[in-house]
C-alpha cells in the first residue's frame, strides 16, 4: 500500500502524511491539555494527579505519588497546592487511622468533565459519515500506533541515561 507524502507546504521533509498528521494531532492534544490545566489553575503534574483521581478514585498519598512519579515530599507539596485551589480534600482513611486518602471534590470533577467532554465528542464525531470498513481502518491504525508507542516507551524506560 502506498502512503502519500506530506504536503509540500509543511516542514515534515518527506514524512508520510499520516506521520505528519499524527504529529499535528499530538501538538493539538498538548495544547488542549495545557488549556484545560490553565482553566483548572493547575500545572501539568497537578493535572495528571487530578486525572488519576477522576479515573481511579480516591487514593492514599503514597499510591498517588507512585502513579504520578513523584517523591513523597513533592507529592505532599502537590497535594497542598491542590487543596489550596480547592480541587481535592485530604481525609483520614476509614481503614487505617494513621493514613489519609486524597479525593477530588465533586465540583472540580464536574468542571474537568465539562472541559474534557468536547474533546471526547470530537473524537467520536470524527468518525461520523465513515463506512464500517473506514472506521475499522482508523481503529486498526490507532491500535497499531498505540501498541508501537508503548513498545518504544518501554524501551526508553529500560534504557540507562
Amino acid at each position: 500500500m502506498s502512503v502519500s507524502k506530506s504536503p509540500s507546504n509543511n516542514p515534515a521533509n518527506g514524512a508520510s502524511e499520516a506521520s505528519f498528521l499524527v504529529g499535528q494531532f499530538l501538538k493539538t492534544t498538548e495544547a488542549l491539555k495545557n488549556q484545560i490545566g490553565l482553566k483548572l489553575e493547575v500545572n501539568e503534574t497537578d493535572y495528571r494527579a487530578l486525572s488519576l483521581l477522576m479515573s481511579k478514585g480516591s487514593m492514599t498519598p503514597g499510591v498517588l505519588s507512585e502513579k504520578v512519579g513523584l517523591t513523597s515530599g513533592s507529592t505532599t507539596t502537590m497535594i497542598e497546592r491542590l487543596i489550596k485551589v480547592g480541587h481535592v480534600v485530604r481525609e483520614a482513611s476509614e481503614t487505617d487511622g494513621r493514613s489519609s486518602v486524597i479525593s477530588i471534590k465533586p465540583k472540580s470533577a464536574k468542571l474537568a468533565a465539562e472541559l474534557i467532554t468536547p474533546i471526547i465528542k470530537m473524537s467520536d464525531n470524527a468518525l461520523d459519515g465513515m463506512s464500517k470498513s473506514e472506521v475499522e481502518a482508523v481503529l486498526k491504525f490507532l491500535r497499531n500506533i498505540n501498541q508501537n508507542g508503548k513498545a518504544i516507551l518501554d524501551n526508553l524506560e529500560k534504557r540507562k541515561p
